[in-house]
């Protein structure tokens, strides 16, 4: 089973410099929008056997332009955008003059939003998620998965056993694809924030490596 793990395209939220978090109605920004325009013009000919999303409207509006083939899309609680509580809307800026953003950043394990999720929370939904995705579908399914900067950081985590306050020290772009499979070891990575592009994706679907 191969799981390409899709980051949404840029939001308007990005775009300023804005905590987002779950609130509704944010949508790409017109960079956004040419990122997943250009998601649709590589993947659009490739079949995945399931298109799994955030229910956050920007991961659904990505899918929508990366897999426009793939009518139906289901949604997957589990790879929700973290509940930044209190902080949700604020800038990045007035975030980071907060004597708490030095928790976030360098030992997230120890820190819970105000009013919303802990980076604990996000490691057993991810686990759980994941763990439903193999245990749910077939081992030679392709799935397509859209979801959250932050998840797709914790997803790495945990599958590299890695502690949650190295978290920080996992990059992933907007548009970006990071591949998971899951094979007689069990999940693990193959690629982290890959360009659509690159020749990793063309094997994945050319030779099922």
């Amino acid at each position: 089973m191969d799981i390409l793990i899709f980051r949404h395209a840029e939001s308007t939220a990005n775009a300023t410099g804005l905590l987002a978090g779950r609130t509704p109605g944010i949508e790409l920004s017109d960079k956004g929008k040419e990122q997943a325009t250009g998601l649709g013009s590589v993947f659009s000919g490739y079949g995945f056997n399931a298109v799994i999303s955030s229910p956050i409207s920007r991961c659904l509006e990505t899918a929508k332009s990366a897999l426009p083939n793939h009518d139906q899309i289901l949604i997957d609680d589990n790879f929700i955008e973290l509940d930044f509580g209190d902080w949700t809307g604020m800038s990045l800026k007035e975030l980071a003059a907060k004597d708490e953003w030095k928790l976030v950043q360098k030992s997230p394990s120890k820190f819970r939003f105000p009013n919303g999720e802990s980076f604990i929370d996000l490691h057993q939904r991810v686990a759980r998620g994941l763990t439903q995705i193999v245990n749910t579908f077939e081992p030679s399914n392709k799935i397509a998965l859209f979801t959250h900067a932050d998840v797709i950081k914790m997803i790495v985590t945990w599958l590299l056993d890695s502690p949650i306050d190295k978290f920080q020290r996992v990059t992933i772009d907007p548009a970006s694809i990071t591949i998971v499979a899951h094979g007689e070891l069990g999940l693990c990575i193959k690629s982290v924030n890959l360009d659509a592009k690159s020749d990793r994706i063309k094997q994945v679907f050319n030779n099922g490596d």
